[in-house]
């Protein structure tokens, strides 16, 4: 019988690798009976993921409508029993509740969860029963990492504190896997930790879903996370009107000309304010992340933490370096 994966992130345990992986080993993966499917069955341009669709399965995309999403899903559902395995991979399956797409703003949990839930029934009712798969994080590295590519890719200008505060639903990984599991019984879950400690990981991932694509080259590593002073500078970016339409493609021209040395100070850079902050967020999802144990692919140890303690040496807070500081004014009085 054919089967359905729902890969559903998180954003930032290496999605992207993933879906570039699958994306251009796709002529391949068909005949071996695995079905990565593309755009191109609403004739659309492909893309190495399925963001897009998803995105606009909640009416959020500047270019595809409700109503192709919902027949590219469609499609999928029905070509997929002609192969033994198909995979949809988006994060936003992670992010999205259900509501009208000019609700931007912000939940607290007693409006919150009965909108997630809702989207979740959304979505069985599209697919089924299907498996979902999800990849959870460290909470702390997964917040830093989150915020950059959160400030990279919009034009969000809140401070990493406001972030943690706006977007807490994204760290509560206990309830997010039990309102999956409680419409798709074949939910599957597994630590970014543990995947990383194998081979590499998007072949490890494969493997624990049970496809053996270790033969198959793995394409160049993308997405890499930025650098905490330039996040910074993104930020101070967005702040400005004036800032973001006349001079951001002039700024980002010189930061790119910048030399590999002013990266130095950002290596083992924390946006939080100091160890003790540091130790006080990730101590919050303590309880939970023992519960979440039962349901991530282990086994665990009795003891054995979900998700082990760092031991990196980090520089902390949420500022600007001044070197890098000082870089761009040259840079701009030089332009």
């Amino acid at each position: 019988m054919s089967r359905i994966i729902l890969h559903i992130g998180t954003h930032k345990t290496a999605t992207t690798s993933i879906q570039k992986f699958l994306a251009s080993n796709r002529d391949e993966l068909k005949k071996r009976g695995i079905f990565y499917p593309d755009y191109s069955l609403v004739k659309r341009a492909p893309h190495y993921a399925h963001l897009g669709m998803v995105n606009a399965l909640s009416g959020r995309h500047p270019k595809y409508s409700q109503p192709m999403a919902e027949r590219f899903f469609k499609r999928v559902v029905e070509r997929s029993k002609d192969y033994d395995t198909t995979i949809i991979s988006g994060e936003p399956f992670y992010r999205h509740i259900d509501v009208d797409p000019s609700d931007n703003k912000k939940h607290p949990a007693e409006t919150y969860w009965p909108l997630r839930e809702a989207y979740i029934k959304k979505i069985r009712r599209i697919f089924g029963d299907v498996e979902v798969v999800v990849v959870f994080r460290r909470q702390t590295e997964y917040a830093q990492s989150l915020y950059q590519e959160h400030i990279k890719a919009t034009t969000y200008s809140r401070n990493f504190q406001r972030f943690l505060d706006d977007f807490w639903f994204h760290f509560a990984f206990n309830d997010q896997a039990l309102r999956w599991k409680a419409e798709f019984p074949k939910f599957k879950a597994f630590s970014f930790e543990g995947l990383a400690k194998k081979k590499d990981i998007v072949h490890e991932f494969c493997s624990q879903l049970g496809l053996d694509l270790d033969d198959l080259a793995l394409p160049e590593r993308s997405n890499e996370g930025l650098p905490v002073d330039l996040v910074i500078l993104k930020r101070m970016i967005h702040r400005g009107s004036v800032i973001n339409s006349e001079l951001r493609p002039m700024l980002q021209e010189l930061v790119n000309k910048f030399p590999e040395t002013l990266w130095q100070d950002s290596k083992n850079r924390s946006f939080f304010g100091s160890n003790a902050a540091q130790i006080d967020f990730q101590k919050k999802f303590d309880d939970d992340n023992e519960r979440l144990k039962t349901l991530i692919s282990g086994p665990f140890a009795e003891e054995e933490k979900l998700f082990p303690e760092s031991s990196k040496e980090m520089i902390y807070g949420d500022h600007m370096n001044e070197r890098f500081l000082m870089a761009v004014v040259q840079k701009l009085l030089d332009a």
